[in-house]
């Protein structure tokens, strides 16, 4: 779906969806962790592959009218979670077939269990996922409102 001047939106949410990723990698710098550089760089590629896909879900919903803010805001945090429960559930498989190679049951088990976890661990992402989709919503209609005043 491109809009009328020709320009993705998807694209430009996925883009909007470093904005996130730089708020988290912040995070870890004010508040310091313990993990080893590789460990944060590893955490950070994946907050990024998680923000951008969110980002590509919801980016026709920046591209509304300004009022539009609120419903990009939950839009985003509702794919945030999805994105995040999904890659969840491929980690899950990825790790069931690497501990009992192909066991249907095993995998069927950490399809099930992956699934069931963020259904519930979705409760304590709520309010985090709100907060990352309001500064994904302000980079998002900024990348919109730039991308238009330029010429296609």
């Amino acid at each position: 779906m491109n809009l009328p001047d020709g320009r993705n939106p998807r694209g430009r949410g996925a883009i909007a969806g470093l904005v996130p990723t730089l708020v988290i990698a912040l995070l870890f710098a004010v508040g310091g962790t313990s993990a080893t550089p590789l460990e944060v760089a590893w955490s950070l590629t994946l907050v990024a592959l998680i923000a951008m896909t969110a980002g590509w879900l919801a980016g026709p919903l920046a591209s509304g009218e300004p009022r539009r803010l609120l419903v990009a805001t939950l839009g985003y945090a509702i794919a945030l979670i999805v994105a995040t429960a999904s890659f969840s559930v491929i980690q899950g498989v990825g790790d069931a077939v690497a501990a009992d190679r192909l066991d249907p049951i095993a995998i069927l088990g950490a399809i099930v269990g992956r699934a069931v976890y963020a259904l519930a661990g979705a409760a304590y992402l709520i309010l985090p996922a709100i907060a990352l989709g309001a500064v994904w919503s302000v980079a998002a209609r900024g990348l919109t409102t730039l991308s238009r005043s330029r010429p296609a």
